[in-house]
C-alpha cells in the first residue's frame, strides 16, 4: 500500500510539471540498508503531499481548464473536476444564481446594476442652438436620434448643467454624440457638483470622454460623490473646434453592483466526496478584499450544505493582469453531487473570468 502511495506521488510530480520536482524538498534522507524510521518516511509523505497540493504547476493546470473553456465555448468536466471560462451560460445554475451579468463575448459574468435616469428640473447649458432640427429640450428628452448642438461649436465654454431639485447620489454618467454632425474632435469633460448653483461652487469627481463622431456612446460608472443637488459635464480638455451635436447626456442614481451570487451547475460523481478547492481569475479593479467583498463556498451534497472555503491570493498577474485566487482544500459534508458559489458584497463590481472546482 506504502509503494503505491509513493509510485502515485511521484507519478503526480512527473507529470505535474518541474516545478513540483524541481522545488520540493523533504525533509529526512533515507539511506540504503539503513532501517526507516516510520516519523521519517511520515514527514517525508506529507512533504510530498504538500508539493503536489500546492504547486505552482497544479495550479497552471487549473487555469489552462478555463481557458480550454473559453476555446470550446462551454464549461469543461474532466473526472472530480469542473472548469468554466464563461463563453456560455451551460456552466450556470441560473435557478439559483441572482444579480449576474453573463459577457460571452468577452467571457466572464460579472454583478448586474441597477441605475434610474434622473430627470432636470431646471438647466444651465451651452447646447442651446435652435436650428436644423436641434432643440436645448432634446438633450435630456431620453430619445437619442433628438439632437442638441453648441451653437459655437465645440469650445472652452461647452459645458450642460443640470438642477435635479433635490440632492442625488449620481453614480452613472451617459453621453451619446448626436447621429448626424456629432462631435468632430474628441474632448474631455469634467462631471462636477455643487450644492450652490448651476454655475458655481462645482467640485470635479471624475472625467467622461466624448469621441468624435455621430452616434458615439460612452457610459461612466463614477465612485460615489454623495448626494448633491446640482451636475453638469464641463469641456476640460480636446481640441476646442468644430461640430459639438449630442444625441443624449443623462444622470443616474442607483447602484453600479448589486451583491453577485453565483452557484456553478451541479456536477455528479462517480463515488461519495468530503473535500472541494475553488480557484478562480477575476477583475481586481474595485480592489476587492478577499472573503469580505469576493467569497467562496463549496458543496459536495448537492447544496443542502455549504461549507465556507478561505481564499488566498495567488497571482496579480495572471492573463490580461487579471488575479487569481484560490481556496484552501475545504471540508464539505459528504455526498456525491458538488458545486461551487461565488458571492460579492459591498457594491464591489468583480467580473469573474473564469473558476474551476476540484473536489475528493
Amino acid at each position: 500500500m506504502i509503494r503505491r502511495t509513493w509510485c502515485a506521488l511521484l507519478l503526480a510530480m512527473t507529470f505535474g510539471g518541474n516545478a513540483v520536482a524541481q522545488n520540493c524538498s523533504i525533509p529526512n534522507n533515507l539511506a540504503n540498508g539503513t532501517n526507516a524510521d516510520a516519523t521519517q518516511v511520515m514527514a517525508n509523505f506529507n512533504a510530498l503531499v504538500g508539493c503536489v497540493n500546492g504547486d505552482t504547476a497544479r495550479q497552471n493546470a487549473l487555469l489552462d481548464r478555463i481557458y480550454l473553456s473559453k476555446t470550446y465555448g462551454g464549461y469543461r468536466r474532466v473526472i472530480n473536476a469542473f472548469a468554466d471560462g464563461y463563453k456560455a451560460g451551460d456552466g450556470i445554475d441560473s435557478a439559483n444564481s441572482t444579480n449576474y451579468t453573463l459577457n460571452s463575448a468577452v467571457g466572464n459574468v460579472a454583478p448586474s446594476s441597477s441605475f434610474v435616469v434622473q430627470a432636470p428640473s431646471t438647466v444651465d447649458t451651452s447646447f442651446t442652438f435652435a436650428s436644423g432640427g436641434a432643440a436645448q429640450a432634446q438633450l435630456y428628452d431620453g430619445n437619442d436620434a433628438t439632437p442638441a448642438a453648441d451653437g459655437n461649436g465645440l469650445t472652452t465654454n461647452t459645458h450642460a448643467a443640470y438642477d435635479f431639485g433635490t440632492p442625488k447620489e449620481i453614480r452613472r454618467v451617459r453621453v451619446i454624440t448626436a447621429p448626424s454632425s456629432g462631435f468632430s474632435n474628441t474632448a474631455v469633460f469634467n462631471i462636477q457638483y455643487s450644492d450652490t448653483s448651476l454655475t458655481a461652487g462645482m467640485t470635479t469627481a471624475d472625467t467622461i470622454t466624448v469621441n468624435a463622431g455621430t452616434a458615439q456612446l460612452t457610459v461612466k460608472d463614477i465612485a460615489s460623490a454623495g448626494a448633491h443637488r446640482y451636475w453638469r459635464i464641463m469641456y476640460a480638455s480636446g481640441t476646442a473646434s468644430g461640430n459639438a451635436w449630442l444625441g443624449e447626456l443623462s444622470f443616474f442614481t442607483g447602484i453600479p453592483a448589486n451583491p453577485m451570487t453565483l452557484v456553478t451547475s451541479a456536477q455528479t460523481a462517480d463515488g461519495a466526496l468530503s473535500n472541494a478547492r475553488v480557484l478562480m481569475e477575476y477583475d481586481n479593479s474595485a480592489f476587492p478584499t478577499l472573503n469580505t467583498d469576493l467569497t467562496a463556498e463549496v458543496t459536495c451534497d448537492n447544496g443542502a450544505h455549504w461549507a465556507t472555503a478561505t481564499l488566498s491570493s495567488v497571482s496579480t498577474h495572471a492573463q490580461s493582469n487579471h488575479y487569481v485566487a484560490e481556496t484552501a482544500d475545504t471540508t464539505c459534508f459528504a455526498g456525491t453531487v458538488f458545486a461551487a458559489r461565488i458571492k460579492t458584497f459591498n457594491a464591489k463590481n468583480i467580473p469573474i473570468y473564469g473558476m474551476s472546482l476540484s473536489v475528493h
